[in-house]
């Protein structure tokens, strides 16, 4: 059998340093902007009718409809909700482009749909390019009002390389303003819905409709989701373990030539099912199993879904904070405490593992540096305890400047050695050499952008790729010198059982 189910299906516990950078959702906000910069920010208080408030938003929108001129803007309303799971608010609406992220270290689930505004494109430049179309949006909001707003969010995934291959169906890089959200944190929950405004806007109608979708997120709650049976799943691998074997024996004799130092290989599975697979629930049964990994998922217009659950925060920037994760070296978990103590340990001590893990600190540490930050890491590694599998882990802070955007970051630190290796160029090469199937957005950033400059972005692993009766499943393992091809595929085997479980 190609995957075994027998695995523990514990909490995740995450050893993590004691930071918390969560934000306050829980707000009441009216946004406008346009190609002029003209913008109003209304706020009330959570108990206000909302029908009321809508109706009382109708003046000052005409106002500001009538500055736009022949140009067009565009608003945001958002407004306190009862408790309502983002998952339910998904599978109640028919949007073609939907998006779910889940962070469980900062206690948030974000479900959005639609789409607003986007962009795409590719190469080298992918985040510069990015980064200044949602400055070109962010550059138009001015704020009336005492409190500070929720600013507006940009969803956005990368592909692992600058660019695909012509059939491969998400773009290299891409950011949308959605049509709504809905926001879920230990404070509260959240809706908002985003419009485009002309003066052909009829507001009345608009408004109508707005107040019509925040019932629709209040309906959500007592959504009733009909059970099915557990699907008959067959599994196919892409390449064949004797593939994969070969590519580690390459990857070793280069790094004993000293040619490199690392290559993150990784293996996909075609899992076929006996009816279609159902994406809302793949993420209930991962945000269950793993809740201290982020969720996330995304939709495109073939009605295909990305999505995994991811350990691995490639960088989280909040006000002049940022954040990296540095995850490398892996060890199963054991079956009793005191084995699970065992493999701890033997994992902390591992010459090999604190090698590999080592220089994925180094190296985003040095990225850091060039960017003119002073990184603050740990002195040694923690370990990170997922279900299946524990990694050693490190995180890395540094206080950044208002000028440094998430999308610097991100360009600054993707990919870094525990997706892709060391040298990067040289690493990337034999990347392409030994694998078969095109990476796509695995072990690539995705996450969201906010118009603060501020947002956070995991990496892609753990992941899949879900089109009706069939999933496409990815997992790497890292190349080191003392590495052994079996042990890695095992290493394999083991992150994938995230994903397979989720299926059944």
């Amino acid at each position: 059998m190609f995957l075994g189910r027998n695995f523990c299906k514990a909490s995740a516990v995450v050893c993590r340093s004691n930071y918390d950078l969560r934000h306050t959702a829980n707000r009441l906000c009216l946004t406008l902007s346009s190609v002029t910069r003209e913008a109003i920010l209304l706020r009330s208080a959570p108990s206000i009718d909302l029908a009321s408030l809508i109706e009382s938003m109708a003046p000052r929108l005409r106002a500001m409809q009538q500055q736009l001129g022949c140009e067009s803007g565009w608003a945001s309303i958002a407004s306190s909700l009862p408790d309502v799971d983002p998952l339910d608010v998904l599978a109640a609406g028919n949007d073609n482009l939907q998006m779910y992220w889940h962070s469980g270290l900062m206690g948030e689930s974000v479900a959005a749909g639609g789409t607003l505004d986007r962009y795409e494109t590719e190469g080298e430049n992918r985040f510069v390019t990015i980064k200044q179309f949602v400055q070109k949006q962010s550059r138009r909001f001015v704020e009336l009002g005492r409190s500070p707003s929720l600013a507006p969010r940009f969803f956005a995934q990368f592909s692992f390389f600058n660019r695909v291959s012509p059939d491969y169906t998400f773009p290299a890089a891409s950011i949308t303003l959605p049509r709504w959200m809905v926001i879920r944190t230990r404070e509260g929950c959240q809706g908002t819905i985003n419009i485009r405004l002309d003066r052909t806007t009829n507001l009345d109608k608009t408004l109508t409709q707005i107040l019509r979708r925040f019932q629709q997120f209040d309906r959500s709650r007592f959504l009733l989701r009909a059970p099915l049976s557990d699907p008959s799943l067959t599994y196919e691998p892409v390449s064949h373990a004797s593939s994969f074997r070969a590519g580690v024996d390459r990857v070793l004799t280069s790094i004993a030539a000293r040619r490199l130092d690392k290559a993150v290989l990784a293996r996909a599975v075609d899992a076929m099912s006996s009816r279609p697979l159902r994406p809302l629930e793949v993420l209930r049964q991962l945000r269950q199993a793993h809740p201290d990994c982020y969720v996330f998922a995304v939709t495109n217009d073939r009605h295909q879904t990305f999505l995994g659950a991811s350990p691995e925060c490639l960088v989280r920037r909040q006000g002049n904070r940022a954040i990296s994760d540095a995850l490398a070296g892996s060890a199963p978990r054991g079956k009793t405490f005191a084995d699970d103590d065992i493999l701890a340990r033997q994992l902390l001590d591992s010459v090999k593992d604190r090698r590999e893990h080592d220089m994925v600190v180094a190296t985003i540490a040095r990225r850091l540096c060039s960017l003119k930050l002073v990184p603050e890491v740990a002195v040694a590694p923690s370990l990170m305890q997922l279900p299946a599998i524990q990694h050693l882990h490190t995180p890395i802070a540094a206080c950044v400047p208002t000028s440094l955007h998430l999308l610097d970051l991100v360009a600054a630190l993707h990919p870094t050695p525990a997706v892709a290796g060391s040298p990067v160029s040289a690493a990337e090469e034999y990347i392409r050499a030994c694998e078969s199937f095109e990476r796509g957005l695995y072990a690539a950033p995705i996450g969201w952008v906010d118009s603060n400059g501020n947002g956070e972005m995991a990496v892609a692993i753990r992941s899949g790729l879900l089109s009706d009766c069939r999933a496409r499943l990815y997992a790497g393992a890292g190349i080191v010198r003392g590495s052994d091809p079996d042990k890695e595929l095992h290493e394999i085997h083991l992150k994938l059982q995230a994903l397979v479980e989720a299926l059944t």
